[in-house]
């Protein structure tokens, strides 16, 4: 803290400047009492004592302490002191009831579609409105794509140029000031490795929340729904497998389907009760072959399927993923604000 050496300056001044007086007094006069201290305080040495007291408390209690205590939440350094220590401490308190539960600003690397990052706003903006008030809202950084350039690179398999792309938004977002990342589609987790060999800062897996989720209800076979590109490639189920979580994915035909509707409707905002109907038979399907859980592996599919449309658990990893954000950020801060104590 770059006052600490100021305050300790201010303290021993305190203690050197007033005693040097109160001592020479208390040698000095003949009936030292705290009634003829006052009396004496407007014409002798006990005068400039009572002065001197009333300048460094005053200048330091006021000018200093407090406000710098309410700025960093810290205890007050001069607790030798019982009465600066209750009135620093109660500022302290309330202040700390009013941040501890605030968020740090999460970085969301958005445009991958459009729909899905709308999804995370919402959801991360009711998840600190529940949290502090309904009048606040969450403290987000959003670097957001042309959907249409991602989706023609990931049609021309592209990785490497999207890697490239992500890597320099995750930075990108880094350097604007937030404390995580999260990549808006499940898809797009294809490139997390490429955002991370950049950064410092976590960038929170979806398939990592998930599992997590999956695990707190014991299930150990579900059904993983989303792109082509989820559900083929292993980036998303190896994550499931490392927590004994078995994965069944659609057949062939009904990827297609799924693939489909994802890209020529729910990423432009479309809502179709037919395509609605054909996810609900396939996600039937998979529950008589045995699915006891229903992963929403594409961060659009819940403009469409929500609990209530099916008979087993669903995990909606947007909101999922949401979650463990704003978890985290409020736990960093909190981190934050316990170090910044104890540097004190």
């Amino acid at each position: 803290m770059k006052f600490k050496h100021l305050y300790l300056a201010l303290a021993v001044l305190g203690i050197c400047y007033t005693w040097y007086y109160n001592i020479q007094y208390f040698q000095t006069a003949e009936d030292p009492t705290l009634i003829n201290f006052f009396k004496d305080a407007q014409s002798n040495v006990a005068g400039k004592s009572f002065g001197a007291d009333l300048t460094v408390v005053v200048f330091t209690f006021f000018a200093f302490m407090i406000p710098e205590s309410l700025r960093f939440n810290s205890v007050n350094i001069f607790n030798c002191d019982c009465i600066y220590v209750s009135v620093v401490s109660l500022f302290k308190r309330k202040s700390s009831r009013k941040t501890t539960k605030s968020m740090k600003k999460i970085g969301l690397i958005g445009g991958i579609t459009p729909e899905a990052t709308i999804l995370y706003y919402r959801i991360l903006n009711q998840l600190n409105a529940d949290s502090l008030g309904k009048s606040h809202s969450a403290e987000v950084i959003i670097n957001s794509f042309d959907f249409g350039k991602i989706a023609k690179l990931q049609k021309e398999n592209r990785w490497d140029l999207l890697n490239e792309m992500m890597a320099d938004a995750g930075k990108s977002l880094e350097n604007a000031g937030a404390s995580c990342i999260l990549i808006c589609a499940n898809t797009m987790h294809l490139c997390i490795d490429a955002v991370r060999d950049v950064v410092k800062i976590p960038v929170i897996h979806i398939a990592d929340a998930t599992s997590k989720e999956i695990s707190k209800k014991k299930l150990k076979k579900v059904a993983l729904l989303g792109t082509k590109y989820t559900m083929e490639k292993t980036f998303f189920t190896d994550v499931l497998k490392s927590s004994g979580i078995e994965t069944i994915i659609p057949n062939l035909e009904d990827r297609d389907v799924i693939h489909d509707i994802i890209y020529d409707e729910l990423a432009v905002g479309i809502l179709n009760p037919t395509s609605k109907e054909k996810y609900l038979k396939i996600i039937h399907k998979l529950i008589k072959n045995g699915a006891e859980g229903i992963i929403l592996g594409c961060t659009e599919i819940p403009l469409l399927i929500q609990q209530a449309d099916v008979s087993v658990p669903v995990f909606d990893t947007t909101k999922i993923h949401s979650i463990a954000a704003f978890d985290f950020s409020t736990k960093y801060l909190q981190q934050q604000q316990q170090q910044q104590q104890q540097q004190q």
